[in-house]
């Protein structure tokens, strides 16, 4: 029982041993590519930017099949719009035929070779990059940019400089009018020329606009690039920085700006580069952007001067300092006004009889005497003292006018009723005097009536 024990255990063992040995070799392939299974074919794909919203997949894999055979074309879209982001992988069966798609547009970007376009758009091809070694280069990227290392890191973001660009020939192209065509030539060489300089770089947030129609002001070209955005992403909620449109101040504007007529010709900042970049992709070249064909939107990403940033920022920084002092000063200002008004109504309160004395004529300045004789230095006022000493006198002068206006009108009254009662005693003296008449006369006739009766009867006795 025991050997036949042992010779069952053998068997099993050797099975455990091959399964570790085949367990040990799939880490090992995973280990050569990192990632597992879906990251081993990496070698085989290349990643593709730039991608116009009009080209399909198939077209796209019509293009790279000029390279080798394609096994899948997957573009990649947003999760929360469904709409396309302008990319996608692009998997070969061969990694020989990726390795060519990545060398012709390494070719391209260096300008010794012709571009990759679809449609007339160029594209730019790399190979495909697993997430750790893609999270790893930007990281070395952007510590090389913040540190000024000067590594392969865009300080002027010359890769801009090629959103929005349509090929000579394509059916874009084709499209477009004579006018658009001249114009586009035109922004391509001045772009060219100030790019060749190192003081001139590609924005990425601020928008230069061209074919705007003359009717339009900022307002409707910001509803327009904000409604372009949302188009393009629905859930997102763009800010405007700013909208301006260059105007021709000789020439009058026919919706009456006092600014003059417009040329055509403006710039829109984003606050953010995702929002710019949409905004872009949406409008440039669309033939219903601005209600016309013949004159449709030419959206590039502005060339700035260096220097004239930095004399913006300037600008600005002093600007915020002198609000930033302005508050202090103010606030320091209201303190004083405060204390000020608190000691005047103290004063009043005091000396009340004050109010009563004349004040000296609005901007002299009194002259002091000190007790050894010598005269003090006309005291300097301020703007804020005079208005208060000319508002106390105001109030005093008030106050006097008020005071006289009652004494007048209590001695008139004092005189109203004087002579209400010289009046009722005029009247009383004469009440008096008619009825002493009145008595004086009765008495006389009695009397004289009396006197008459006696003569009578002395005449008869």
């Amino acid at each position: 029982a025991v050997l036949l024990g042992a010779q069952q255990q053998q068997p099993e063992q050797e099975d455990n041993q091959q399964q570790q040995q085949q367990r040990q070799q799939q880490q090992q392939q995973r280990s050569q590519a990192p990632g597992g299974a879906q990251e081993a074919a990496v070698p085989c794909t290349v990643f593709v930017r730039g991608i116009a919203l009009d080209i399909t997949s198939q077209e796209l894999q019509a293009r790279f099949d000029r390279f080798g055979p394609v096994k899948a074309c997957r573009p990649v879209v947003d999760r929360t719009t469904g709409k396309p982001k302008g990319t996608a992988f692009i998997e070969f069966k061969t990694p020989e035929a990726a390795a060519a798609a990545a060398a012709a547009g390494i070719r391209a970007r260096e300008g010794k070779g012709p571009d990759v376009t679809v449609k007339g758009v160029k594209l730019n091809v790399d190979l495909a990059l697993t997430q750790d070694d893609a999270r790893r280069l930007g990281q070395e990227g952007l510590a090389a940019g913040s540190k000024g290392l000067g590594g392969k890191f865009d300080r002027r973001n010359l890769y801009l400089a090629k959103e929005g660009f349509i090929e000579e020939g394509s059916a874009q192209w084709q499209a477009m009018s004579e006018n658009d065509r001249r114009k586009r030539k035109r922004a391509a060489e001045e772009k060219k020329t100030k790019l060749k300089s190192p003081n001139f770089v590609v924005s990425t947030t601020r928008l230069v606009v061209r074919n705007i129609p003359l009717a339009w002001d900022e307002a409707k070209l910001k509803r327009v690039f904000i409604q372009g955005v949302k188009e393009r992403a629905t859930k997102e909620k763009p800010h405007i920085k700013q909208v301006k449109i260059l105007r021709d101040s000789e020439r009058t504007d026919p919706a009456g700006n006092a600014n003059g007529r417009s040329r055509g010709f403006g710039f829109v900042e984003f606050n953010e580069h995702s929002h710019a970049l949409a905004a872009l992709r949406q409008l440039n070249n669309n033939p219903t952007a601005f209600g016309s064909s013949e004159r449709r939107p030419i959206v590039e990403f502005a060339v700035d001067d260096v220097k004239v940033l930095r004399m913006r920022e300037d600008r600005i920084t002093k600007l915020k300092q002198k609000q930033q002092q302005g508050g202090v000063a103010d606030g320091a200002r209201h303190q004083r006004q405060l204390e000020d008004g608190q000691q005047s109504v103290q004063q009043d309160n005091q000396q009340p009889e004050q109010q009563q004395r004349p004040k000296q004529q609005h901007g002299k300045q009194q002259v002091q005497q000190q007790p050894n004789g010598v005269e003090q230095q006309p005291q300097q006022l301020t703007k804020r003292q005079l208005k208060r000493r000319k508002e106390k006198e105001k109030r005093s002068a008030k106050m006097q006018k008020h005071q006289q206006a009652a004494a007048q009108s209590g001695q008139q009254h004092e005189k109203q009723l004087k002579g209400k009662s010289v009046a009722a005693g005029q009247q009383g003296k004469t009440k008096k005097l008619k009825g002493a008449v009145a008595a004086t006369a009765a008495t006389g006739n009695s009397r004289s009536g009396g006197t008459q009766q006696e003569a009578t009867s002395r005449r008869a006795a």
